[in-house]
């Protein structure tokens, strides 16, 4: 069962795709970090970058390599930014996950990295899960780590198309490429959204 994890624009309806920055929830401060550090993957496919700096692009992302700070996101040429903004969605064809660095004035989103996740069918995301995939031709890289899952099941009698469910943290490091340039994300979120839409 494929599984989407999305680091897209929080959807706060299911079909409207509207973001819904009122949920959003903070990880890092809101001054711009300084640019990542230049070093490059090793042979083996892991970062070169210091411990508790920002990482570089490797196809081979592991959870071991993901750094302590406050996940940030960064299109290649560009500075990385903090991401402000953590949703898991539940649907029916899977959970995405949604990280996002909403513009402090504008409230519009930057360029953001999507994931496709895969798990051994019937599995749903739980505390204690690490997943790890290679880049590749055909899809993306990850590696993602759940050190909190507080979710309720969803309420028949309450709203029909969306629910909040709980709060989730965790890690994660993605890496993808769009109209030609690499995006990645990489670090800790802490308190997540949870929410479940009906499809």
């Amino acid at each position: 069962m494929a599984i989407a994890i999305s680091l897209l624009s929080h959807l706060g309806a299911c079909s409207s795709g509207t973001p819904a920055p009122a949920t959003a929830t903070t990880t890092a401060s809101s001054a711009e970090p300084a640019a990542a550090p230049s070093a490059a993957p090793s042979a083996d496919g892991s970062s070169s970058a210091a411990p508790g700096a920002f990482i570089a692009w490797t196809d081979s992302p592991t959870v071991a390599m993901i750094p302590s700070d406050p996940a940030r996101l960064q299109e290649e040429g560009g500075k990385p930014m903090p991401v402000n903004l953590v949703v898991f969605q539940l649907r029916k064809e899977g959970p995405s996950l949604h990280l996002d660095h909403v513009g402090e004035n504008s409230g519009t989103m930057v360029p953001s990295v999507v994931l496709t996740l895969k798990m051994e069918k019937g599995k749903k995301l739980a505390a204690g899960m690490k997943l790890e995939q290679a880049v590749a031709e055909d899809h993306e890289g990850y590696a993602l780590e759940i050190t909190e899952w507080n979710a309720k099941p969803w309420d028949k009698k309450g709203d029909k198309t969306r629910q909040e469910l709980g709060k989730a943290s965790g890690r994660v490091f993605g890496l993808t490429t769009s109209a030609g340039k690499k995006r990645w994300v990489a670090g800790t979120f802490k308190d997540a959204v949870i929410e479940q839409l009906a499809d």
